[in-house]
């Protein structure tokens, strides 16, 4: 497969960061995550409406930047975040471009297709890491649709309680009397 493009734009630009969205940095290099910060706030449009995180909770997530070094990392990371990615939401995996190493874009693109993703661009992110990035396949989107209702609790409605029926009084009626049930 072919090398990362030469990048154009800001990094937000690259990694379709917009207005409102959740974006989660998991095994990001130390500088990273102040880079990308640093960035949103001189952005106008972005300022003070971008949240940026190193873990995975709350709502569905928009965007979210994987950085792994080895195959394992890989599968592992994919199916921690394919559960909180949001139906129209983006997956980058970050891996070194000039180190030798397990990750490569091949085995990228199986890992993905394996999760109900597919890959559509490559880029570089800096001049250590290359991005590919990840959506979920067309097909997918609509069966994860669920993951954009808000929960019945936020909703003010009375959560759902299970309540047990007593059932040993009507296994001994039904018994008949003298029985040991």
């Amino acid at each position: 497969m072919g090398m990362a493009r030469p990048t154009r734009g800001t990094l937000t630009r690259r990694l379709g960061i917009k207005p409102g969205h959740q974006v989660v940095l998991l095994g990001a290099p130390e500088r990273f995550p102040g880079r990308l910060a640093a960035e949103v706030a001189a952005l106008d449009e972005l300022a003070g409406d971008v949240r940026i995180s190193r873990v995975m909770r709350g709502r569905a997530v928009d965007v979210v930047v994987v950085f792994v070094d080895c195959l394992a990392q890989l599968e592992r990371r994919v199916l921690e975040v394919t559960h909180r990615l949001h139906p129209q939401g983006q997956l980058w995996v970050c891996w070194r471009s000039r180190r030798a190493g397990d990750v490569r874009e091949d085995l990228l693109r199986r890992v993905a297709m394996a999760a109900g993703l597919a890959d559509s661009t490559v880029c570089a992110i800096d001049g250590v890491w290359t991005g590919m990035r990840m959506v979920w396949r067309l097909e997918n989107r609509e069966a994860m649709s669920y993951r954009l209702v808000r929960p019945a609790a936020s909703l003010g409605l009375a959560p759902h309680r299970r309540t047990r029926r007593a059932t040993t009084t009507r296994r001994a009626a039904a018994a008949g009397p003298g029985s040991t049930q």
